[in-house]
């Protein structure tokens, strides 16, 4: 089919130069919204990574602090075993405090929804999320022998390097 104009027919037709046009417009407008949801989803995911670093944070400073205060009954020469016990029991008590909200930051990363092809920003929840799991591990550990001082843990450092890394590739630079 072919359009007739003042000077005769024309080859191309118009409504395939509108379609063309239309579907053009149409993959422009798909990438912006695209990158716009993109960006809605490193917001919400930097929400919940600073959520949960605010929970490893507070876990490391109450336990800390703890340790601080009952220094002379965890480590005095002259303190009695059933008082040592209970300074350890006290952190242990603390360290079980914070698994829960550890928790609860890690599920909130894991409700933050990216679309499928979006691999930059689900890897970095991904690996945010591994980084969580590494941590509350820790605090369980340390809950159950108080005395083993495993806050250095290679497998929580790896974690936390390799959510660092994630995040930094998914353009959140947010962890040290």
């Amino acid at each position: 089919m072919t359009d007739v104009v003042s000077g005769g027919a024309e080859p191309a037709s118009r409504r395939t130069r509108a379609l063309l046009v239309a579907a053009v417009v149409l993959v422009l407008v798909a990438a912006a919204a695209d990158r716009w949801w993109a960006e809605r989803e490193r917001d919400r995911l930097r929400e919940a990574v600073l959520a949960g670093e605010k929970a490893v944070s507070g876990t490391s400073t109450s336990l800390t602090g703890l340790a601080a205060y009952s220094s002379r009954l965890l480590y005095g020469t002259d303190v009695p075993p059933d008082v040592r016990r209970s300074a350890y029991a006290n952190l242990a008590e603390d360290a079980r405090r914070w698994v829960p909200r550890v928790q609860s930051a890690q599920q909130r990363v894991e409700s933050t929804d990216v679309l499928p092809w979006h691999h930059g920003v689900r890897q970095a929840r991904e690996a945010y999320d591994l980084r969580l799991q590494a941590w509350a591990d820790v605090l369980r550990r340390f809950a159950d022998d108080p005395q083993s001082g495993v806050f250095d843990d290679p497998a929580e450092r790896q974690a936390r390097l390799a959510a660092r890394d994630a995040l930094r590739a998914a353009g959140l630079d947010l962890l040290d």
